[in-house]
């Protein structure tokens, strides 16, 4: 049997290399776009939680018996605030907006900031859960992002790397 000619050779190098780049290059394309998203999708969840708690403090400042209606209030004219809640120590809700309720989100007891990822009547959700201590009280706070549409993005980017 007659060995392969150099060019053969060094076209099945060539090819297979350049495959294992691509592949690499896919695959770090992919990781890269899902923690940019989760990065982002994060800071805007610490930007609407800091903004419910600076509310919060500006209203117990005057009464805690009217927190419950000025969170209302706020959400009703903030978009942003669509899938949010907020709760005392013992778990009795606060405020609730009308989409925690409806995907039933649990009330979290976290001491400190956690993000964790909840599956919901079909809707991927991003949650920050965090706590507030203001006025001598303890409060859970809960900010949530729907990630369908970023799930959605990343199976079209995975079928274009493909």
């Amino acid at each position: 049997m007659k060995p392969l000619p150099i060019r053969v050779k060094l076209t099945a190098w060539y090819s297979a290399v350049l495959g294992v780049t691509f592949a690499l290059f896919g695959a770090v394309a992919f990781f890269g776009m899902q923690k940019s998203i989760e990065t982002t999708v994060d800071e805007s969840l610490r930007d609407r939680a800091s903004g419910i708690q600076e509310l919060m403090e500006r209203v117990l400042s005057e009464g805690p018996e009217r927190l419950g209606d000025e969170l209302q209030e706020h959400s009703e004219l903030s978009e942003e605030w669509g899938l949010s809640q907020v709760c005392d120590a013992e778990g009795h809700w606060i405020y609730r907006s009308r989409l925690m309720r409806r995907y039933d989100v649990p009330a979290t007891d976290a001491a400190r900031s956690v993000i964790y990822n909840l599956q919901t009547q079909s809707l991927p959700l991003r949650i920050l859960a965090t706590q507030a201590n203001l006025s001598g009280r303890s409060y859970h706070i809960q900010v949530a992002a729907p990630m369908d549409d970023y799930e959605d993005a990343l199976d079209r980017y995975r079928w274009v790397l493909l």
